[in-house]
């Protein structure tokens, strides 16, 4: 079997282990939750609603099953890796195409401070049009975890993305091609996820009830016109900068950044009330529609100025 089969095979075995895990991992955390509200590491933010949001930093502690077998599934991509790089056989970075990199941290910050920039800036925009308003009172603190949370999220996608992934791709087929395949793979894997839906009965077989429902999102065109492009662009832009850069830490500070841009975003604000559906303009989100394909687009051409700027060499 070729390299592009072993990783499909990866990721079937992915979403299979993922629905094993997530029950157990489930009945862990419902375990886990009374000990972190009794010791103040779990607390809650009371709307005006009546509707609440868990703070501290165990707030990922307040998750329904759906997102805890989200959290399964990427659990299980990272335990499976290793043997995923045993079949490809690779030993080392420099066989992924990836080299080190004596810029990393400035190209962290680069590509973070770029990324935090152009989504405050949206924000702003959104704000003043009155799409969304400011929370009676945002809870600021929480910037500093969805922060840490972006920097790990960046860490751990872009090394299996840009660096396993797409490294492996390379050594099948051109770097265009190689390319544009993981960007659309990663838009998939990240679209086809569970709506909001409560499961009354949390039993062993409840994350393969899930699966089917993860392909939902592909029923209306114009999620998928607004909510896959935006993802294939920001794969695109991530993987243009790895192999760019021979490395993945301006990627890693991109990815960090849209991350703490959009989550940060939608802790501190609410979706007006009297705003309807934008689509294909502007999703249930900032970063869901052709608004978010612009930002992505436009943070990639300030990256790849700066690159210009600063004499990097480039292979695409």
């Amino acid at each position: 079997m070729n390299a592009p089969g072993k990783i499909v095979l990866y990721f079937i075995a992915v979403f299979f282990l993922g629905a094993l895990l997530a029950p157990p991992l489930f009945w862990g955390v419902e375990k886990l939750r009374p000990v972190a509200e009794s010791n103040g590491w779990l607390r809650y933010q009371v709307e005006k609603n009546g509707t609440r949001e868990a703070n501290g930093i165990c707030a990922f502690l307040d998750s329904d099953f759906a997102k805890i077998s989200n959290r399964a599934i990427l659990l299980s991509a990272v335990v499976l890796l290793w043997p995923l790089f045993r079949t490809l056989r690779i030993r080392s970075p420099s066989e992924l195409g990836l080299q080190k990199n004596p810029h990393r941290w400035r190209d962290f910050a680069v590509g973070w401070g770029i990324s935090v920039a152009v989504m405050a800036v949206l924000g702003l925009i959104l704000l003043h049009l009155g799409i969304y308003k400011m929370k009676e009172s945002p809870p600021w603190a929480a910037l500093f975890g969805i922060a840490v949370t972006g920097v790990c999220v960046g860490l751990l996608e872009e090394w299996m993305f840009r660096g396993a992934i797409l490294g492996s791709f390379r050594r099948a087929m051109s770097d265009y091609t190689a390319l544009a395949t993981v960007s659309a793979l990663f838009s998939i894997l990240h679209f086809i996820s569970p709506p909001d839906m409560a499961i009354q009965r949390v039993g062993w077989l409840s994350g393969f009830e899930l699966l089917p429902h993860r392909f939902e999102n592909f029923a209306n065109p114009l999620l998928v016109l607004g909510g896959f492009t935006t993802l294939f662009c920001f794969g695109w832009v991530c993987g243009w900068a790895a192999i760019r850069t021979r490395g993945l830490a301006l990627s890693i500070g991109f990815h960090a950044g849209m991350v703490l841009g959009k989550f940060g975003f939608n802790r501190l604000t609410k979706r007006s009330k009297d705003s309807r559906d934008l689509l294909p303009w502007l999703g249930q989100d900032m970063t869901v529609g052709l608004v978010g394909v612009g930002v992505v687009l436009l943070v990639g051409l300030l990256l790849w100025l700066w690159l210009k700027k600063s004499c990097r060499s480039s292979k695409i």
